[in-house]
């Protein structure tokens, strides 16, 4: 590859050194930004359903890769927690339904049989 690309494995820049990408951690201070200013109220990180659980989690994630950087989002976080408070967080608790066991019957098993049609591989379309 040239020198100038980014080589990325699963989300993680690969070049020199490991790092998370550039574009990534931009919106990730803006989004932390706009929190600090405006409050948790419609800000959004992702598909994510709990936004505190996302922050904290990509920020983790940043931890894992370069923890210099995480350092500076958990103290960005720190502040806008004691500034804004903790989000509420709904939790909803699903009870699993306990099934009870079928009684072994006489049942009869039916073997299907699929036929396929020989037809040359390279004649697919």
């Amino acid at each position: 590859m040239r020198r100038k690309h980014q080589q990325k494995v699963t989300g993680i820049v690969v070049n020199e050194k490991l790092n998370v990408e550039r574009a990534k951690l931009r919106k990730f201070r803006a989004l932390l930004h706009n929190i600090e200013i405006n409050g948790w109220q419609d800000q959004t990180w992702g598909r994510a359903d709990h936004l505190i659980h996302a922050v904290e989690g990509y920020i983790n994630f940043v931890h894992m890769v370069n923890p210099s950087k995480a350092s500076a989002f958990k103290e960005k976080l720190k502040t806008i927690i004691t500034r804004h408070g903790v989000p509420f967080v709904e939790v909803n608790e699903i009870i699993p339904e306990v099934l009870e066991p079928a009684e072994n019957t006489e049942t009869e098993r039916k073997i299907i049989v699929i036929k396929e049609e020989k037809a040359d591989w390279w004649n697919i379309f």
